[in-house]
């Protein structure tokens, strides 16, 4: 494990199935697609796609949140809503 990295710690402790950790303060910003792909049953390496995507991020000018955000784990998980 990398150390002080704690998204590794989480997703190798056995807490959770897919981790996204940020590099830099403040977090996920704009995540709408992300969380919308998720409701429509797209996996999660496609609504991290989705939300990387997102042209609001452009129009915005927040690269620093692109580049900042990663994602831990299986991307071909799914939520099952049902």
């Amino acid at each position: 494990m990398i150390p002080n990295n704690i998204a590794t710690h989480y997703l190798f402790d056995g807490q959770a199935l897919n981790v996204i950790g940020c590099s830099r303060s403040g977090g996920m910003c704009l995540y709408q697609p992300f969380y919308d792909s998720l409701k429509n049953g797209k996996i999660f390496g496609e609504a991290f796609k989705d939300w990387f995507n997102n042209p609001e991020i452009i129009t915005f000018n927040h690269w620093e949140e692109v580049y900042g955000l990663k994602f831990f784990g299986d991307p071909l998980l799914t939520i099952d809503i049902t």
